[in-house]
């Protein structure tokens, strides 16, 4: 069984040098110490976590209302972490948010095939 299991990482470890040899250059980022992380910088890794909080609520259809009474905060208060999010984000609503910050890919109009 431990051979097994050795040879199933070592599997894996080929197939993450393969996948690796021929992904394009990634952002890095700072790791601890001397360690350097390097890999893709998702969109939502750029928002602060109770911006993350409110893009998830986004996500699920609550208004900034609804997001609001769960956060136990003002409305104005998600109007501002959503502003911040729009800036970050580099969008204008809510909808272009979403589209974002979910790993699936854009599907196009139905009536533009």
């Amino acid at each position: 069984m431990r051979n097994d299991e050795k040879r199933k990482w070592r599997q894996i470890q080929k197939l993450l040098d393969e996948i690796c040899r021929n992904r394009p250059p990634t952002p890095t980022r700072p790791g601890v110490g001397s360690i350097e992380v390097t890999y893709e910088l998702r969109e939502m890794d750029k928002l602060a976590p109770k911006e993350r909080e409110v893009v998830l609520y986004l996500i699920e259809g609550y208004s900034y209302l609804n997001i609001a009474k769960k956060l136990e905060v003002t409305e104005n208060t998600i109007k501002t972490h959503m502003s911040r999010i729009f800036r970050k984000l580099d969008v204008s609503n809510s909808k272009e948010v979403i589209r974002k910050v979910l790993p699936f890919e854009k599907i196009p109009p139905k009536d533009s095939q």
